[in-house]
C-alpha cells in the first residue's frame, strides 16, 4: 500500500483519502505502544522504568495537502517538538 499507492495518488493529483490517513496513523501508534510495552518487563529493563523516546510518523509520502481534523485529534497528546 505505501509506496506505489503514494505514487499513484501523486500521478492522479489527489492526496491520500482521510481514511487512509487515519487508519496509517492509527497503525503507526499501536506500532508504537507495542514496542513500550514490549521494553516493559524486559529483563534488562529496570522495574518503573518509562520510555521517554518516540517514533516518527512519516505522512509526506501520503501525498496529503492537508492534515485531516480525525489524524489530529489521534496525535495530539502524543506530539512534541
Amino acid at each position: 500500500m505505501e509506496a506505489a499507492d503514494a505514487l499513484t495518488a501523486k500521478q492522479n493529483g489527489k492526496g491520500a483519502q482521510t481514511e487512509e490517513l487515519v487508519e496509517y496513523t492509527k497503525r503507526a501508534l499501536e506500532e508504537s505502544a507495542e514496542k513500550q510495552r514490549a521494553g516493559v518487563g524486559h529483563p534488562e529493563v529496570p522495574p518503573g522504568w518509562v520510555s521517554t523516546a518516540g517514533d516518527t510518523l512519516d505522512l509526506s509520502n501520503k501525498g496529503a495537502r492537508k492534515l485531516p481534523v480525525e489524524v489530529i485529534e489521534l496525535i495530539k497528546d502524543k506530539v512534541e517538538r
